[in-house]
């Protein structure tokens, strides 16, 4: 069942309206900026710097959601499902009546795509408990919220359609998004309970950190606050920069790896490209369907 590329699909087309209504430009000229922003994109990732991409940019977080979220949300799916088959405490997790999970560097909402598609497309033969499920999204970047918000909208529809009610929905996503600088150790500080989750999990966040020192204080709040068995799920480029960096990082918290692998393939072949055929026409570019990516699943022993 396809829901990547039409949820993405559904949600550049009503921000693309309101995007050009209020910067005073045409449809063509909200085009033109964002095939710019997905160039100087693809520059400063390959740069081998941390990158500053303008997300504050409404036009450039649309470039972001048009080449990146579905490809990001599949392989997000495919990690999650790899890790439940590799740890039996993890599957336990994810099929529990009550799931928290709290996401670093959220804001694009690919997570909650890819974890709403794995509950989705679970086999009908299997029989399943409704799963209510806390999600706290964390990113500096305050205007991402509205995308988290469009996207537990897209998830609520595919639900509809897919099972009718809500009383016989495979699961009840709660989510709640925070704005917040990975170096805000007071602001986390006031936010504890996200601390005391089952799962975080960091996607393509270790890659955009410069320095550990940044990141490293306020993961040591989080692995001191979070219970025995806590699950931490890393995913990010497969590059030997970053996996050393990963590495260092759970060696310093003292994490217990369960599992790890690599991962180069493409996304699953019910989700259609061609979702995004007339915009991809308008930009010339086509959205990512590729990922080689290196994933870890660790936990508090």
């Amino acid at each position: 069942m396809t829901l990547f590329f039409s949820a993405v699909n559904r949600i550049l087309r009503r921000n693309m309206k309101a995007i050009a209504k209020s910067r005073g430009l045409t449809e063509e000229q909200v085009i033109q900026k964002a095939a710019r922003y997905l160039g100087s994109m693809s520059e400063q990732w390959r740069a081998g710097e941390a990158p500053t991409i303008a997300y504050e940019d409404p036009i450039c977080r649309w470039a972001y959601m048009f080449a990146h979220v579905s490809v990001q949300a599949n392989l997000f799916q495919r990690v999650i499902a790899e890790c439940e088959r590799h740890s039996e405490s993890f599957r336990q997790k994810l099929n529990e009546e009550v799931l928290s999970m709290t996401i670093f560097g959220g804001g694009p909402g690919t997570e909650l795509l890819g974890l709403a598609k794995h509950y989705l497309t679970r086999l009908d033969d299997e029989e399943h408990e409704q799963i209510d499920i806390r999600v706290d999204v964390i990113d500096r970047v305050s205007a991402w919220s509205e995308n988290v918000s469009l996207i537990k909208d897209e998830i609520s529809d595919a639900y509809s359609k897919k099972f009718g009610r809500k009383r016989n929905w495979p699961a009840l996503f709660d989510i709640h998004a925070f704005t917040l600088e990975f170096s805000d150790l007071d602001g986390f500080g006031n936010l504890a309970t996200v601390f005391t989750r089952h799962i975080f999990v960091l996607n393509f966040v270790v890659s955009e950190v410069f320095d550990l020192d940044e990141l490293l204080p306020v993961m040591e709040m989080m692995v001191a606050g979070c219970p025995v068995g806590a699950h931490f799920v890393f995913v990010d480029r497969s590059d030997d920069q970053t996996i050393n960096k990963i590495a260092k990082l759970i060696g310093k918290l003292k994490l217990e790896v369960e599992s790890a692998n690599t991962t180069k393939d493409s996304m699953d072949t019910d989700e259609e490209k061609d979702e995004l055929s007339e915009l991809s026409a308008s930009l010339q570019r086509q959205p990512r369907i590729t990922w080689n990516a290196v994933w870890v699943l660790a936990v508090k022993s």
